[in-house]
């Protein structure tokens, strides 16, 4: 066993288990164990062959100046090789292709050719609007256990969006675009799918502005893959252990003790766990999450970094019509060699479907929501045929293999979970979590304001 107590102990690694270790590292004697050899859980990166390979979407977004991602990099001086995603995405429907470029007059007139309305202007306009005042604030606390701060904190942060918050999504879009087209409607569903996990038919005006808004901010693409922002966050986490599966946490009095697989034992006054919240809170568990595709191919040719795919019809075995495509910058020989591009893709679908089954009819299965994955990928970029030298894909079982949970994407931004139906993440006096399924929301964005809020819990109650 080792004689160091620690102050607090983050269990998992992921964005929140990062950001939060890297903050109280500054005035706490702060431990982060990591079951896999390496950071990042649905978020990070691994290697198979010569290849790297993003677990997850790759999209390092809303990375700017006087936003949350960008001053957390900040505060710790971290230094990343990135290079500019402009489009930030490139939606394909059918015959239409729409490139999401960040300059909203140039993304207006991108959007007119493919879904004309007199009010597109107006309706975008107000997307990077509230936004951006939503955003500024930044003044965000939520902690259930000092309800007059957070109250006190909402009532800021929420009155003066008060009216989008109020607001239905459909009744937003009926008011600032009346009448859009069916396929208009589809387009804005599957952009708001990508960041809310959730429709327009499930979630209120303010979420849905705010999902539409992240494309109109800086989004990089990170050279290497997204495990390179981890390597560097690490340098600035001096207690980090590797390789240490967590298999029991036990508490006497007023210490934990931590038992790992390799039988390491550690002692601490306060757990972080980087993990869904569902065992604590079972009513707010979602059957929602993601099967993802990995993909290497070869090609001469130059591709933007991230594609959404609108297919007519639900896939089989998912909950969704469209796919997320990332593909690897052209010049990047840090994730593949030269002339290979590493593909992920990823679509939702559901825990349950993975479930209950035989060994063989979880590999067809398997193998079935691959093979129309992959068709519908080459009916967009034909240049693929024949040029696929690695494919393989990974289900809500895979990842809750590797990174111990089943259900990606958080917890819907739906009616159902705003306000105070959301969990905080102060459990007790020494218990805390910290991630994508406590608040505010999700993708870098969402957890490092999460992070923030827990920090100041700590520091401030």
């Amino acid at each position: 066993m080792e004689k160091i107590i620690y102050d607090f102990t983050v269990i998992g690694s992921g964005i929140g288990g990062c950001a939060i270790a890297s903050k109280l590292n500054k005035n706490y004697n702060t431990l982060l164990l990591e079951k896999e050899p390496y950071l990042g859980g649905c978020s990070g990166s691994f290697k198979r062959g010569k290849t790297t390979y993003n677990i997850g979407a790759t999209t390092f977004a809303t990375y700017q100046e006087g936003l949350p991602v960008y001053d957390f990099f900040k505060e710790f001086d971290l230094k990343l090789n990135l290079k500019k995603s402009d489009p930030a995405i490139t939606v394909i429907m059918g015959d239409k292709t729409i490139h999401r470029y960040q300059e909203l007059d140039k993304f207006i007139d991108e959007i007119n050719k493919s879904f004309y309305h007199p009010k597109n202007k107006e309706f975008w306009y107000k997307v990077k609007e509230i936004s951006n005042l939503f955003y500024k604030r930044g003044d965000f606390y939520y902690n259930k256990d000092n309800f007059t701060k957070t109250f006190y904190h909402l009532a800021k942060s929420i009155i003066p969006f008060s009216f989008y918050f109020l607001l239905p999504a459909k009744k937003g879009l009926q008011l600032f675009l009346p009448n859009i087209s069916k396929e208009y409607q589809e387009f804005i569903d599957n952009q708001i799918l990508i960041v809310a996990q959730a429709k327009s038919d499930e979630i209120n005006f303010m979420t849905l502005l705010l999902s539409l808004g992240y494309a109109l901010y800086d989004n990089y693409y990170p050279i290497g893959g997204m495990g390179k922002i981890f390597d560097e966050i690490s340098k600035h986490i001096p207690n980090l252990k590797l390789k240490q599966d967590v298999t029991s946490i036990t508490k006497h009095k007023d210490m934990f003790t931590i038992t790992t697989k390799k039988g390491n034992i550690y002692q601490s006054k306060n757990i972080i766990l980087n993990k869904p919240i569902f065992k604590q809170k079972p009513e707010l568990y979602t059957d929602q999450s993601a099967f993802v595709v990995y993909l290497s191919v070869k090609s001469d040719e130059i591709y933007h970094h991230h594609y959404q795919i609108i297919n007519d019809t639900i896939l089989k075995h998912s909950i969704s019509n469209s796919i997320f495509v990332s593909i690897s910058d052209y010049d990047d020989d840090l994730i593949a060699p030269k002339g290979i591009y590493s593909i992920t893709i990823s679509t939702h679908t559901k825990v349950s479907y993975w479930e209950n089954l035989s060994a063989s009819q979880y590999e067809i299965q398997k193998q079935m929501l691959q093979a129309e994955i992959v068709k519908l990928l080459l009916s967009q970029f034909p240049s693929f045929y024949g040029n696929i030298t690695d494919v393989f894909s990974a289900t809500p079982k895979t990842f809750g293999r590797y990174i111990k949970r089943k259900t990606l994407g958080g917890i819907p931004l739906s009616f159902k979970n705003l306000l105070f139906n959301i969990p905080s993440p102060k459990i007790d006096d020494n218990t805390y979590y910290v991630g994508d399924t406590v608040f505010p929301a999700q993708g870098w964005p969402g957890v490092i304001m999460g992070a923030k809020n827990l920090e100041r819990i700590i520091n401030n109650g």
